[in-house]
């Protein structure tokens, strides 16, 4: 929709306009967050990077055909990267595996495209991966097995919600996979 109108606007003359267009959706796809709130070691996420690094070479493609490297000021400092990829995870150990998978395929998309590492530091700690249940907060658990204060968990803020939830199954399945309480 955005490289028709800048076609458009680029036919009428007005080329610092399309320009200008193409370079506010990159600024959307670079605001853009994506959550999986039971991410595992990161495989939906890592998946939704790859195809976001790809639309974000088509605008890179895009500006290059309209204004040359001058269209591109900026853009550096604004791309698509591991922090925009949010995840929840009760395990610890599969959490760090999914901040190694963004890590690892931002790194090789941006290796395979630039021909060298990012600039200082290559990784940073986002914190946007985080250890918790997507499905139950509570303040602790009593003598008897009961939660104390269950509530819905908070979730960090997102505009796409990808994943596939954890399957146990019904009833019986998931009362012993989970407890009486938890269910």
């Amino acid at each position: 929709k955005v490289l028709a109108a800048a076609e458009r606007l680029t036919a009428a003359g007005e080329q610092k306009q399309a320009i200008a267009a193409v370079q506010a959706f990159h600024e959307k796809l670079y605001n853009t967050h994506v959550l999986d709130p039971a991410c595992g070691s990161g495989n939906f996420l890592y998946v939704a990077l790859e195809l976001m690094k790809r639309l974000e070479g088509d605008v890179i493609e895009a500006l290059l055909n309209l204004g040359g490297q001058q269209a591109l000021a900026g853009l550096d400092r604004h791309e698509v990267d591991p922090h925009q990829f949010l995840g929840m995870e009760l395990n610890a150990r599969a959490r760090h595996i999914a901040e190694l998978v963004l890590w690892i395929g931002y790194l090789q998309w941006h290796i395979r495209n630039n021909r060298s590492l990012p600039g200082e530091p290559v990784l940073r700690d986002y914190r946007n991966i985080r250890t918790m249940d997507a499905v139950l907060a509570h303040d602790g658990v009593d003598a008897k097995g009961n939660y104390i204060n269950p509530r819905r968990p908070d979730w960090p803020e997102a505009d796409y919600i990808v994943g596939y939830p954890p399957f146990i199954g019904k009833g019986a399945a998931m009362r012993q996979a989970l407890g009486d309480h938890y269910v």
